[in-house]
């Protein structure tokens, strides 16, 4: 049976989500995830949700130091949690914590200093949360140290984009950056910025020798970086396209950019 106040949560949209404070992990690695990251961050946990059929497998729970003991749980029926997530729920399991208070992008410099300048990953203006959780579940994969969000994206721990990043976002360093003049934060610590363009002046991905430490922008997924960031790039570069498309999908590109700058990073600055 799920408690009333739990209920109230169905009308909730991702905004509201964000202004309450509140993260929601939807399946059975995301919620393992977000359980996990309770013990380390400021998740504070609120409910463990799950089937009856999910329920007798929560072994995997009790196994990792009695997390699981830390959250509210329920067992509700696929209906219920179907109507508490808003559409047709398979999933068997929901986690709902507060979130940690927001990290600002002064606070994650100091804090990328402090662990050797590890790649970043800049997003201006991506729009789809999906796109969101793809960049940041390569950037996880690739060994990048946090990520940094201009105003037009979207809620970084939006229910979707947690799901496509498969709880990666929970352990991202994640911080809002204002304008590009806030970038000299992360230049100021020796940070190289190379922006992502369809140029053909640009220097071509199979060429490209990332600086480390590195950070990488990339644009809209339609209008790409507008002036205002191309002016703080260090370098700019581009993936050259087969006769056709023109580009590739903004996490595509993204990914294959990053695993390039995760060669510089395993390298080391250049002497």
């Amino acid at each position: 049976m799920i408690p009333t106040w739990l209920s109230d949560l169905a009308t909730l949209r991702d905004r509201d989500l964000a202004a309450e404070g509140l993260v929601v992990a939807e399946g059975r690695l995301a919620a393992e995830r977000l359980i996990a990251r309770s013990a380390i961050e400021a998740y504070e946990p609120l409910a463990l949700l799950a089937t009856p059929g999910a329920a007798e497998n929560l072994e995997v729970f009790d196994s990792r130091a009695g997390l699981a003991a830390r959250w509210p749980f329920f067992v509700a029926s696929e209906a219920e949690l179907s109507e508490l997530a808003g559409f047709p729920f398979h999933r068997g399991i929901i986690a709902i914590a507060m979130r940690p208070p927001p990290l600002h992008a002064e606070a994650l410099a100091e804090t990328m200093a402090g662990r050797g300048l590890p790649p970043l990953l800049v997003l201006p203006r991506t729009r789809d949360p999906e796109n969101l959780g793809a960049l940041a579940r390569s950037a996880a994969a690739l060994g990048f140290g946090g990520m940094l969000l201009g105003p037009p994206c979207p809620d970084f721990l939006s229910r979707r984009a947690l799901r496509v990043s498969m709880g990666a976002v929970l352990a991202m360093p994640c911080a809002r950056l204002g304008s590009p003049e806030a970038w000299k934060a992360f230049a100021s610590r020796g940070y190289a910025l190379a922006g992502a363009v369809i140029d053909q002046g640009a220097t071509e991905a199979a060429a490209w020798e990332p600086r480390a430490p590195c950070a990488l922008a990339l644009g809209d997924e339609y209008a790409g970086l507008d002036q205002a960031w191309l002016a703080v790039c260090d370098e700019k570069i581009t993936i050259a396209m087969a006769m056709g498309p023109d580009s590739l999908n903004v996490a595509a590109a993204g990914a294959i950019l990053m695993w390039r700058a995760s060669l510089a990073a395993a390298r080391g600055p250049l002497a």
